[in-house]
């Protein structure tokens, strides 16, 4: 490290104690929360000279003392960049410190791609912030409301951002982590590796929630959980089963693409080498082509409570809600359905049809027979119970408050449409715990996004600066002159000459109805 530079930081820090010490000479009776916020604010400043400072120590602040053999390479055509003049840029980061960047503009002098390298090597987003600043404000965002968010950044980081500036942000790195699961879905169906998780046991459960819209409308979002399960002993003795290591995956796409982009975290949890894998899910036909789509061989169960309901639909046409005839029958019932064959249940649901004439009840009491008949491969409890498995959704029932829920369903909330998958996505990485890893993926993807902008900016200069093929003499003419139709010559007009009987001919005071007096 220079000299030079210790010198420089060494009177920094001096510069700062004095200042605070002299603060604290004047407020004697200064409490602990005041002492430290003066010497967080003064710390900051030197903090930001710091950062300013070992940034500009890189070797891409300025391109043209570097050899060409020591220069970035083009990404397009893996030339040495040529420097093509000095920029700077503001950031700011913590307590509202401003550091400034003053670096190159490489040029590829063979393709004419250009950009800032040491945007690139720092890791930098596009924007006037900090990439600490920037992910606190994503996270943030992610995690509450907007206005929320902005009082908490500005409590804890001291720095005043707007809340449509947080709420940009958000959305812009929403959108880059939605893009990322897009195109991992693409790489997965292309190259179909093996996973590399092995579970044992696993559960896949599904589910839909609606979020409200700004234009008044409800969306739905559907969202699958999956996780492992064992059974272990409860406090009473008896066994039970247990849920663990829950991921998520929310989307309000059709139900194809919901398939579909659903795979890069079917393929992470690696279902494919489950030993066992159970669904207990209700019976929405988009839930099992879900699993129709992903795991064919699960093991699929009518989630419990949702079978007990149209138990009770029946029961209550017959007997009347609350009375103590439904409640002793649906008593019997529910218990028949957990352990008994699922037949037996069925039969004694058939008889109700002995205890009413009327065509309403009827009708009631055939509806609920004919969606439990066609699931009833799905309702043998007994058995799934002796096994160990989960026979409750629960957990997706709960995934929804976790994941969309929490954020996206709070007072007086809408959202607009396309706004919604990319804060899904967000809120599946914190969901998930894998924010970190994301944020960096993001990161990258902006930074490749940003390089893709400005090579197709480059590309339009250099194709505006083109100019036009010679004329020659067998060669049309290409101006715009002869290009655009030359105008008739205008035929000349004749001078006006008012008719004979012309109001303009008469005098005045005749044309007003008076006479002239001689």
């Amino acid at each position: 490290m220079s000299s030079k530079f210790d010198k420089h930081w060494q009177g920094l820090f001096e510069e700062a104690m004095t200042d605070v010490v002299e603060w604290r000479q004047q407020h004697p009776q200064a409490t602990f929360n005041k002492i430290e916020e003066k010497m967080d604010t003064r710390l900051a400043q030197v903090r930001a000279q710091l950062l300013q400072d070992l940034v500009q120590m890189s070797a891409s602040t300025d391109l043209r003392g570097r050899s060409p053999t020591k220069r970035p390479l083009c990404p397009e055509c893996s030339q040495p960049l040529a420097a093509n003049g000095q920029h700077t840029r503001d950031l700011i980061t913590t307590y509202e410190q401003m550091v400034t960047l003053r670096r190159s503009y490489g040029r590829c002098p063979e393709c004419g791609h250009g950009f800032f390298p040491l945007d690139e090597e720092l890791g930098l987003l596009p924007g006037g912030y900090t990439p600490q600043i920037q992910e606190a404000m994503t996270r943030l965002g992610a995690k509450m409301a907007y206005e929320q968010a902005q009082e908490e950044l500005q409590q804890f980081c001291h720095t005043l951002i707007s809340e449509s500036t947080m709420r940009r942000h958000t959305m812009q790195n929403g959108q880059a982590s939605e893009a990322l699961e897009k195109e991992e879905t693409v790489r997965l169906e292309k190259e179909a590796p093996e996973a590399t998780a092995n579970p044992d046991k696993v559960f896949l459960s599904a589910d839909g929630a609606f979020v409200a819209l700004t234009t008044g409308e409800w969306r739905e979002v559907k969202t699958v959980t999956i996780g492992e399960f064992e059974t272990v002993a409860g406090a009473d003795g008896k066994e039970k089963v247990q849920s663990h290591s829950l991921s998520y995956f929310s989307r309000s796409y059709p139900a194809r693409d919901f398939e579909q982009y659903a795979l890069p975290e079917i393929h992470r949890r690696g279902l494919e080498n489950a030993n066992v894998v159970v669904s207990p899910n209700d019976g929405a036909i988009w839930i099992q082509g879900f699993v129709d789509y992903h795991c064919p061989e699960a093991i699929r169960i009518l989630d419990f409570p949702h079978a007990q309901g149209y138990l009770a639909d029946a029961g209550k046409a017959v007997y009347g809600e609350g009375s103590g005839a439904f409640k002793a029958w649906y008593r019997q019932r529910s218990h028949e359905l957990k352990h008994d064959p699922p037949q037996q249940t069925l039969t004694q649901l058939d008889r109700l049809h002995q205890e009413t004439d009327e065509p309403d009840v009827i009708e009631v009491i055939d509806g609920s027979l004919a969606y439990l008949n066609k699931r009833k491969a799905m309702l043998n409890y007994a058995h799934f119970v002796k096994q160990g498995y989960p026979i409750g959704s629960g957990s997706a029932e709960s995934g929804h408050k976790v994941v969309m829920q929490s954020r996206m369903k709070q007072a007086g909330m809408r959202w607009a449409e396309e706004h919604v998958d990319p804060m899904l996505s967000l809120r599946n990485l914190i969901c998930n715990d894998r924010w970190q890893e994301g944020w960096q993926k993001i990161v990258t993807y902006r930074q490749r996004q940003r390089r893709a902008q400005l090579q197709e900016k480059c590309r339009a200069t250099i194709r505006s600066a083109i100019p036009l093929p010679a004329k020659t003499k067998d060669s049309p003419s290409t101006s715009l002159r002869s290009i655009v139709p030359k105008p008739d010559k205008p035929v000349p007009k004749k001078p006006y000459k008012p008719a004979a009987n012309h109001p303009w001919r008469k005098p005045f005071l005749q044309q007003s109805g008076h006479r002239t007096i001689s």
